[in-house]
């Protein structure tokens, strides 16, 4: 929608998207040795070459304790976000400023997304130093508006949010485990037109 935004998208629905990405792995039970040696692998590698061009799990992999190598190689992500300021495109802010409405919406029990704070654009903190009065690179979560991308307002959001355009939303549950007392009343608000609802449902 950031990039080619015609005709134009009016509302934005997201369910557990990864906007501030990854930065972890879901955790591996503790005897599952095999799960931690892939988890280390994707972690070493995410930032490849070969990773970044055909892996979509590595283009949402931001390790917040190695931020400038994630600037450097990552290849959407910090794009879309319009983190590295050498590489800013207005296009994105322009596009996003046109919706009417955008729904992040978390998951409270998400443990596929780590952390779940990222589809409210949150993230966990990084070394001290890297953004102002983030702590000393404990896990602790920088919230949608102390991120510096929404503070500068480098792709839209801090306007759309200070416009009355944002919401945060929360679905009990998992990852995608989308009840109908979640989603239904979201799409009835935020999806326009008449609708078949039987019709609509069974979608689902």
């Amino acid at each position: 929608m950031e990039r080619y935004n015609n005709p134009p998208v009016h509302n934005l629905v997201t369910f557990g998207s990864q906007h501030m990405g990854i930065s972890d792995l879901p955790a591996c039970k503790p005897t599952d040795f095999l799960c931690k040696l892939a988890s280390r692998v994707i972690k070493s590698g995410a930032y490849s070459h070969y990773a970044q061009t055909n892996v979509v799990q590595a283009q949402y992999y931001r390790d917040t304790d190695n931020l400038e190598a994630y600037w450097e190689a990552n290849s959407f992500l910090a794009d879309i976000n319009n983190e590295v300021a050498e590489t800013v495109n207005t296009t994105y802010a322009d596009n996003l400023k046109k919706l009417e409405n955008l729904v992040l919406v978390m998951f409270s029990d998400d443990k596929t997304v780590v952390p779940k704070e990222s589809a409210w654009f949150g993230s966990y903190s990084p070394p001290e130093g890297l953004i102002p009065g983030s702590n000393t690179g404990e896990k602790t979560i920088v919230p949608m508006m102390l991120q510096p991308t929404y503070l500068a307002d480098t792709f839209g959001l801090r306007s759309l949010d200070e416009n009355g355009g944002v919401s945060l939303e929360i679905c009990e549950g998992e990852h995608m485990q989308l009840s109908q007392d979640c989603w239904e009343p979201l799409v009835r608000k935020y999806v326009g037109g008449s609708l078949d609802w039987k019709l609509f449902r069974s979608a689902f």
